[in-house]
């Protein structure tokens, strides 16, 4: 329990803690561009959508009421295993034709500077971990491959 590997409930028992990230978005891309990772370049998508910004991300991209985001959940994969399922939020008028874009074979990143002349220089992330006996079916994959699109 010190080492947070195992945490213990009164009248319960000691069950394995739940796996922790530290990081950020930013230092992860810059280690996936060092090379130094296996992860794939691309990613699969499961959602792009085009849509109104609701209040809360509206306060968090500075946008007026009205204005669209487009919605992008990905699924990213490292040696053609799926590892995270990526939600992010884009204004509208900074991406327009975002759903056209091709994720499977470039980074997000790489993508957004080099079609959209954007560089990420912060972002706010949030992080969990689910436990689901069959990831695939929540995400809606039956083959979980990177370059099936």
């Amino acid at each position: 329990a010190m080492h947070g590997l195992v945490s213990r409930q009164q009248g319960r028992g000691t069950f394995v803690a739940e796996a922790k990230f530290e990081g950020s978005v930013l230092a992860s891309y810059a280690f996936y561009r060092s090379g130094a990772v296996a992860h794939d370049r691309g990613s699969k998508v499961v959602k792009c959508e085009l849509r109104p910004a609701p209040a809360d991300l509206r306060s968090v991209l500075n946008l007026a009421p009205g204005e669209g985001i487009y919605e992008l959940q990905r699924i990213q994969f490292m040696r053609s295993v799926p590892v995270t399922l990526a939600a992010s939020f884009f204004p509208a008028s900074l991406t327009p034709g975002l759903e056209k874009q091709d994720f499977s074979s470039t980074h997000l990143y790489a993508l957004l500077e080099s079609v959209y002349g954007i560089v990420i220089l912060r972002a706010q992330e949030a992080m969990g971990i689910r436990d689901d006996s069959n990831p695939k079916h929540r995400v809606g994959l039956l083959d979980a491959s990177p370059h099936s699109q």
